[in-house]
């Protein structure tokens, strides 16, 4: 048997942890959404028929079955409102967005040892200041550590503000001044880039009410955009050079998909969001690796949304017959690796 020195194996296990990751804590758009009971019963249904003939008196036979279900029928698309975490080993705390997802993502990382042990300085960005993208903050654990720092940056002016409102008492029980942690607002100038530890983050104004921003993130040769709420309109995309130069060559492009063509174009123009033809034209155009759609319209059903991702990868192969692009759509709990 071939044996690999204690120091090469060491080498090579600490190969193996570097792996920059991106975690979705939160997906749908607009607002959260729950899955409704009766597509739950229609879910549970489908798993039963596929399970007739199966012996599942174990519970790891069981779970093993489930696991092995296609997503539509074991998953669902459906979650919490925007939040996605760039994990970094050895790394900075890094968020994206404060939706309803925040929450799920604070009670994970106060477990962390890193957290308990060592620095608690978490550094949160934030596409912009509607509701959706900042209502998981009171609910937002390491808030809650006398001993934490979190830095909220963004590029609008009324940062800090915008959470003082929400933490009226008229809103929620525990006002902003009064959490525990020490909170920094740190408004961003535009244009310029920032650097966190071995992280570089840049930003890029979007087409959206109230206006947007996308972040890139270079780290370790990786790159990642985060590019929620965003609408790329014709004459933008006629002139695609700025959009393409800040997707270029990343690694993941994180891109607001909530409507379709169709709605974009008939009844929702100017809401501020995307679709997945748009997407793939300009993540294919900009030699990205994957795409993961985002911010899920809260009235498509998951057999619709899975329709759309069908749709996408067909004209992903229409638009270029060897489109290496990877197509994802993105679920909370979902981990990419860079």
């Amino acid at each position: 048997m071939n044996t690999v020195p204690e120091d090469k194996r060491e080498n090579m296990t600490s190969k193996e942890n570097f792996k920059i990751r991106v975690r979705f804590w939160g997906t749908s758009g607009s607002i959260p959404t729950a899955l409704p009971i009766r597509e739950l019963e229609e879910k549970i249904i489908r798993a039963l028929l596929l399970s007739k003939g199966r012996s599942l008196t174990e519970y790891e036979e069981a779970r093993l079955f489930v696991q092995n279900l296609p997503f539509l029928i074991r998953g669902t698309f459906y979650g919490n409102s925007s939040c996605a975490e760039l994990l970094i080993p050895d790394g900075p705390i890094i968020l994206l967005d404060a939706g309803s997802g925040l929450r799920q993502a604070g009670l994970d990382i106060v477990k962390r040892p890193e957290f308990q042990k060592g620095s608690k300085t978490i550094h949160l960005f934030l596409s912009h200041l509607h509701w959706d993208h900042i209502q998981g903050f009171p609910f937002f654990t390491p808030a809650y550590f006398p001993d934490a720092t979190i830095r909220i940056y963004g590029f609008h002016q009324d940062l800090e503000k915008a959470f003082q409102n929400q933490q009226q008492a008229v809103h929620f029980p525990v006002t902003l001044q009064s959490l525990p942690a020490k909170l920094e607002f740190i408004t961003l100038p535009p244009g310029e880039s920032l650097r966190i530890g071995s992280v570089e983050v840049q930003g890029r104004p979007q087409n959206h009410p109230g206006n947007s921003f996308a972040y890139r993130l270079n780290v370790s040769g990786k790159r990642f955009v985060y590019a929620s709420d965003a609408e790329y309109q014709q004459e933008e995309l006629d002139h695609p050079e700025a959009i393409l130069d800040f997707f270029h060559q990343a690694d993941l492009v994180v891109f607001d998909a909530q409507y379709t063509l169709v709605e974009n174009i008939v009844d929702k123009m100017n809401w501020g969001h995307s679709n997945v033809l748009v997407g793939i034209e300009l993540a294919t155009d900009a030699q990205v690796k994957t795409i993961a759609f985002t911010h899920h319209e809260p009235t498509h059903n998951d057999s619709f949304k899975e329709a759309v991702l069908n749709k996408a990868l067909q004209y992903a192969q229409l638009y270029r017959d060897d489109n290496p692009l990877k197509i994802v759509l993105a679920y909370d709990g979902l981990e990419l690796e860079l």
